[in-house]
């Protein structure tokens, strides 16, 4: 049988208090409540309670469902980070989220995601070389110093979809 594992604090009516009065509120459960106080480098707010610091969206998410999201991430159906308004948050695990993300058509593609070899301009290239019937995946691999698995990849359009 599993544990479950709580990771928030209890918090008094104060404490509930003080977190609210950082979300600039609006009545329009469409519109993002903006958390006002300290924010992290990607945008993410910050609640200091008890000596923690959690983010805010987690303990909005907790204070309106009362359901403590333990080691689930809390995730955005509006992609904005500083929000923090009760029905633009879900619960999910890190494939869930990664699943939104791109069902969305956010992240980084081909040479901005960090671990890309190859330019688009290469991709380009190597889907033009393909295409003549003159090179093999193997030629093609050697040519352009990655492997034959990429270039498969290229060229049935299964990575670099976005040119």
């Amino acid at each position: 049988m599993s544990e479950v594992v709580h990771l928030m604090p209890d918090f008094t009516k104060e404490d509930v208090t003080r977190f609210w009065s950082y979300v600039k509120l609006t009545a329009n459960q469409y519109v993002c409540w903006e958390w006002t106080a300290y924010k992290n480098n990607l945008g993410y707010g910050r609640f200091r309670i008890q000596y923690k610091t959690l983010k805010a969206h987690r303990v909005a998410y907790f204070l309106s469902t009362g359901k403590d999201p333990a080691k689930l991430r809390v995730c955005h159906t509006c992609d904005n980070p500083s929000c923090v308004n009760p029905n633009h948050l879900f619960l999910g695990t890190m494939g869930d989220n990664i699943k939104d993300m791109r069902a969305k058509g956010r992240g980084n593609k081909g040479e901005t995601q960090g671990h890309s070899k190859l330019t688009s301009e290469q991709v380009l290239q190597i889907r033009s070389l393909y295409a003549s019937g003159k090179y093999t995946y193997k030629y093609l691999s050697k040519m352009f110093n990655v492997t034959m698995s990429p270039i498969g990849h290229i060229v049935t359009r299964i990575t670099w979809k976005h040119i």
